[in-house]
Formats: C-alpha cells, structure tokens, sequence
C-alpha cells in the first residue's frame, strides 16, 4: 500500500512537473516572438529615422531661404550620412560659392587647443 501511495505522488510529481515546463515553454515562445517583434520594429523605425534626417538635410540644402553656411554644414552632415544624387551637386555648387570655407576650416583645425 506504502508503494502504491508514493507512486501516485511520483506521478502526480511528474505530472505537475511537465505542466510547469509545458507553461515555461509556452511563455517563453511568446517573449521570444514579442522580442523579435520589438527587434523587427527598432530596425523599422531606426530606417525611418535616418531617412526623414536626410530629407530635413536635403531640405536645408536646397531651401534658399537658408544662410549659406547653414546650408554647407547640412550638406557636409547629407554626405557624411552617405546621400547622394542632385543634392550632393547642389552642396558641391555651394562649395563653390563660398572657397574660403575649407581655409577657414584649416586654420580652426590648426589653432585647435588639442595642438597647443
């Protein structure tokens, strides 16, 4: 009889047991695809972002309204980011207008305190 008693709690052990690991399983199949999800959606959002950052660049660039320096800075940051195309044409004609700039930016760079 003693044996029989704690074979029924052995199974009843093992049966509660493989329902917590059923449980375990299931709730971790789900936080696995809501993360993946959440990762899915980061990706999404982070092309988004640097998209719309290159639109308000390209928009700078070619808004004439803009300072010219203003308009060279942006189009220094469009082509850092990788733009291209009429835009990079446009920055390159406002190069153009303004020469002194790149001296400018050589003697920022020289009198820099990092060389003192």
């Amino acid at each position: 009889m003693e044996r029989l008693i704690w074979a029924g709690s052995a199974a009843s052990a093992m049966i509660a047991l493989l329902s917590l690991l059923t449980l375990l399983c299931k709730s971790a199949r789900k936080l696995s695809r809501f993360f993946e999800e959440q990762a899915r959606d980061m990706q999404l959002l982070k092309r988004h972002d640097k998209e719309q950052y290159l639109a308000i660049l390209r928009l700078t660039i070619v808004s004439q309204e803009m300072p010219l320096t203003e308009r060279i800075k942006a189009g220094d940051r469009y082509i850092k980011e990788g733009g291209n195309g009429a835009v990079r044409q446009l920055y390159e004609q406002l190069l153009a207008k303004q020469p002194y700039r790149r001296e400018e930016e050589l003697c920022k760079h020289q009198n820099s305190p990092r060389e003192r």
